[in-house]
């Protein structure tokens, strides 16, 4: 199969890690796989990466992911782009509930086999100014795709309440590289950290923006660090509460204690080197971030919003937080600073959940959803089949 994958993504989210995986897999498995990304100011690191890991890349220079263009204008922009590609499965990623009408139409009015999009967006309608007219806006787009995926139940529940026909809207789960996280170098990460063998790290590893709620992580860990002197706080990332974290860790008093590590790309090594896994988040879809942490067996607190109930469970796989509650933070840290035969316990029932996503299995659940959908997707008549290579 030829596919191409297309990101409507800043390119350091996790829409942008799961269009990654899954391409890299799919080349593994024989197929002809790559990469468009919008321009945006983390592109040019997203290109890198891929390349790195051997997938073909490039970006899409013309469309812009942080400038709304008129419709007319990215349609035919677009339309450049993909004309190169023809007779290929375009598959669109997006990080928002719905796609750009302007990719829709670009995307019709090319001899494509099939056009599929994962809809990787956290939040529900309420975000939006208009709510009902961007679900009747994205109701009449869809028409023109063959199938919608979604990571999780939930994120399928907000496409229905947009009016999408069910038959269209399929649920397919966001894979993790089990292997790769365990190749992760945990003492190696901990001296570059500065961390002794008594150390306990709690990690925070996701965008530092307001909807992951870093600063309440700092303030909840803040709390116990007179109990756990040996417990230390690593938030790796970047985004638009960088500069609150800082201003948090000073006026808390806790510059030896919390690590602002910036943007990192050794997710496995962190993951290894930590103890505890910290995501106090206002909502998810599915996180790569949690399926990260449940495939280093770390024992996770979270809270349960959104698609985190379909990955982990209170008191099974996790500890549950309430959203905004840095008090329930601080507690659920001091059972599992205190407690390390919880953290084991919870760890290792992590990690075995984690088996139903590894990165063979949805890469090939991937391919399925294509091969099911070809036949109803043919070729516009009076269109060329050509070839890309």
């Amino acid at each position: 199969m030829k596919i191409v994958h297309f990101l409507n993504s800043s390119g350091h989210a996790g829409d942008a890690q799961v269009a990654l995986l899954v391409a890299k897999q799919q080349r593994i498995i024989g197929h002809d796989a790559r990469i468009i990304i919008e321009q945006s100011r983390n592109s040019a690191l997203f290109l890198a990466r891929a390349r790195s890991e051997g997938v073909p890349a490039l970006e899409a220079s013309a469309l812009s992911y942080d400038v709304d263009s008129p419709t007319p204008k990215r349609a035919l922009e677009f339309w450049k782009v993909l004309i190169k590609y023809p007779n290929v499965i375009l598959h669109m990623h997006t990080g928002r509930p719905l796609v750009r009408t302007a990719d829709v139409l670009a995307a019709r009015m090319l001899p494509l086999k099939a056009r599929v999009a994962t809809v990787h967006a956290p939040s529900d309608w309420s975000t939006y100014d208009d709510p009902e007219g961007r679900k009747k806006t994205w109701r009449r787009a869809s028409v023109g795709l063959d199938l919608v995926l979604c990571p999780s139940s939930y994120s399928r529940k907000l496409q229905l309440e947009a009016g999408l026909p069910p038959a269209k809207v399929r649920v397919q789960p966001n894979p993790v590289d089990i292997e790769q996280i365990k190749k992760g170098d945990r003492g190696a990460t901990r001296q570059q950290l500065g961390l002794s063998e008594s150390d306990l790290l709690v990690l925070f590893l996701a965008r530092l923006d307001d909807d992951k709620n870093p600063v309440d992580a700092i303030h909840g860990f803040s709390a116990i660090t007179s109990k756990f002197p040996n417990a230390i706080l690593a938030l790796a990332g970047s985004g638009n509460q960088e500069s609150a974290c800082l201003r948090a860790v000073e006026e808390l008093h806790l510059t030896q204690k919390v690590r602002l590590l910036g943007y990192r790309t050794d997710t496995a090594n962190l993951l290894q080197a930590a103890d505890i896994y910290l995501l106090p988040t206002k909502w998810e879809n599915l996180s790569m971030s949690l399926l990260e942490a449940m495939a280093a067996s770390l024992p996770i607190i979270t809270t349960p919003v959104g698609g985190n109930l379909e990955l982990v469970q209170a008191e099974e796989t996790a500890l549950f937080t309430r959203v905004g509650d840095t008090a329930s933070i601080s507690g659920a840290l001091d059972r599992l600073l205190g407690d390390k035969d919880l953290r084991h316990s919870l760890g290792k029932r992590a990690y075995e959940a984690a088996q139903r996503f590894s990165l063979p299995t949805i890469a090939h659940q991937h391919i399925a959803l294509y091969q099911s959908i070809i036949p109803t997707s043919p070729i516009k008549p009076g269109m060329q089949k050509t070839d890309y290579n």
